[in-house]
């Protein structure tokens, strides 16, 4: 999609907010980002959780999707989870690949700026698609008589296209190896091996020496050892690579696919994704004295800039729940309202599945709550008037009164005398 078909659509997004004004709920949708109807299937409205009015739901598809910012609306908040990396199952107990990671953030951007959301895919199990390309950057499997499984990918918000301005990134699980097995079921190996994690400013890692080490904030995680290419099954071999940023690393294959001459091998498992991707795994020919590595845990990333509010989660290893048991997100990504089963599981909840795809979620637009209008104050009650008596201290004007009165009579009763006399 171009920039001009974006910022048309966008602006045919603005006109339908302003119509959902006017028609009510069935206008919810038109106030989500704009996309070609080719992607109509990407998103799904949400029930936004206080104290938003407006979410929705983005799901794996495998391309880019887009997001503009509504009119009005200067800020956003998003919610990432990263994905599960492939699981592997050939018969023996064994752990299983990390899940992927949670990053939450709310981000200031101005009305109309175009967003890219890439929703991570699930690794894929040992077997068919090993070999495929895991959108979000998992690592691919290495082949043999039994690939490993590949990373997950990393789900990202980015400011423009994929893979140039980051604002948010939760990273995913790295896959595992069905070479990996005999490090429990006899215990002839040091340590257990297991698909590290997703997520958190650093990726997850069984800490073995025969596995991918997590990705960090500055490199991407170092490959299984000895990484160099499958010793003994064939010059066609290959060995683990690092992981890149935005990049899981591969894991180790054997020479050729399936193995004719030379030893048979396991392959190694894939990196996930993440802002630097996990290492990965060497590969294990088999009656030899090391095991098949799992691969590390890609890293997540907050924009240090303009984002407040934010938080990363890195999911579990693949050691979680025990053998064949996949491995869960961390808690805080299951306790969302917004989370869906299987979301971000490493190595699917059977051992042998494929991993849990991640999903993002956008909230916008703070609900409105009418102010309470104000009583009138109520008008002053006058005192009620005073019925006390006089006081009796002060000027006496009583007695004055009385006093005056009495000269006034005293004084006609003696004129009137005067005048009888002179008659």
């Amino acid at each position: 999609m171009t920039r001009d078909h974006r910022v048309r659509l966008g602006r045919a997004a603005a006109v339908s907010a302003g119509l959902w004004i006017a028609v009510g709920p069935v206008g919810l949708l038109a106030a989500a980002p704009a996309q070609s109807a080719a992607a109509a299937a990407a998103w799904s409205s949400c029930t936004p959780q206080a104290p938003y009015a407006h979410c929705v739901r983005y799901s794996f598809t495998g391309s880019d999707e887009a997001f503009t910012v509504p009119n009005g609306v200067t800020s956003i908040r998003a919610l990432l989870w990263g994905a599960g990396g492939g699981g592997a199952y050939i018969g023996t107990p064994q752990y299983t690949a990390g899940a992927g990671g949670y990053t939450v953030g709310t981000i200031k951007l101005p009305p109309g700026a175009q967003l890219t959301v890439s929703v991570g895919q699930g690794g894929n199990a040992s077997g068919v698609g090993y070999d495929q390309n895991v959108y979000g950057g998992g690592g691919l499997g290495g082949n043999g008589s039994n690939t490993g499984g590949s990373g997950g990918g990393m789900s990202a918000l980015w400011w423009g296209s994929y893979g140039t301005t980051p604002l948010l990134i939760a990273g995913a699980g790295g896959g595992a190896s069905p070479g990996s097995q005999t490090s429990n079921s006899s215990g002839q190996y040091p340590g257990a091996v297991f698909g590290g994690s997703g997520g958190g400013y650093s990726g997850g890692s069984d800490n073995t020496s025969y596995s991918g080490q997590g990705g960090s904030q500055t490199n991407g995680g170092d490959p299984g050892a000895p990484p160099v290419p499958c010793d003994g099954s064939g010059s066609g071999g290959t060995a683990p690579t690092n992981g890149l940023q935005y990049y899981g690393g591969n894991g180790a294959g054997s020479d050729p696919e399936p193995p004719g001459v030379g030893g048979t091998a396991e392959g190694g498992g894939g990196g996930g994704g993440g802002y630097y991707g996990g290492g990965g795994g060497r590969c294990n020919v088999y009656v030899t004295d090391q095991p098949a590595g799992d691969g590390g845990g890609g890293s997540s990333y907050i924009d240090p800039s303009g984002i407040t509010s934010a938080a990363t989660y890195g999911g579990e290893n693949g050691n979680y729940y025990g053998l064949d048991k996949g491995a869960p997100p961390a808690a805080q990504a299951m306790d969302s309202p917004y989370y869906l089963a299987g979301i971000g599981w490493g190595g699917g909840k059977s051992g042998a599945a494929n991993g849990g795809n991640g999903q993002v979620v956008i909230e916008w637009g703070k609900k409105s709550h009418p102010k309470p209008t104000p009583k009138p104050s109520p008008s002053p009650v006058p005192p009620p008037p005073s019925h006390h008596p006089l006081p009796i201290t002060g000027f006496p004007f009583v007695q004055v009164g009385i006093a005056a009165l009495a000269l006034i009579g005293l004084g006609a009763m003696a004129t009137w005398t005067a005048q009888r006399r002179q008659l």
